[in-house]
């Protein structure tokens, strides 16, 4: 298998030009050459969270973006399975937040990066680019 990502919640929303950090020039060229980016389902309930509080504007919906999202960049969704929440609950709480918790399993299941801003990813041990 070639070179894989999984994007988390805020990198999607900067690939999709939705908040003012910029993925930098080297990981955009990096994503142009993989030959597979995965995105969690679980970034879609975080957006759906934060658009319903008000902290995240998404015209017309969350649902929306993510299927443009979906489509324009190519990404497949990677299911959140049983396996997956055992290993994010028993990973240890250095990472509070329960959307990454899952996108940081995932990606050490899959044994593939996460794209990310969040620096707390790498203390798991898995690899991080931005």
């Amino acid at each position: 298998m070639g070179v894989r990502y999984v994007l988390d919640t805020c990198a999607l929303l900067s690939l999709g030009g939705m908040v003012d950090k910029a993925l930098s020039s080297l990981t955009r060229q990096r994503l142009n050459q993989a030959d597979a980016l995965m995105v969690s389902p679980i970034s879609l309930y975080e957006m759906g969270v934060k658009w319903k509080k008000g902290l995240l504007v998404l015209s017309p919906d969350p649902e929306f973006f993510w299927e443009q999202s979906i489509k324009v960049y190519d990404l497949s969704p990677v299911p959140i399975e049983a396996a997956v929440l055992a290993k994010a609950y028993n990973l240890p709480d250095i990472h509070r937040d329960p959307f990454d918790r899952i996108i940081i399993a995932q990606a050490m299941l899959l044994a593939v990066p996460v794209v990310t801003f969040d620096p707390v990813f790498a203390a798991y041990g898995i690899r991080t680019v931005c």
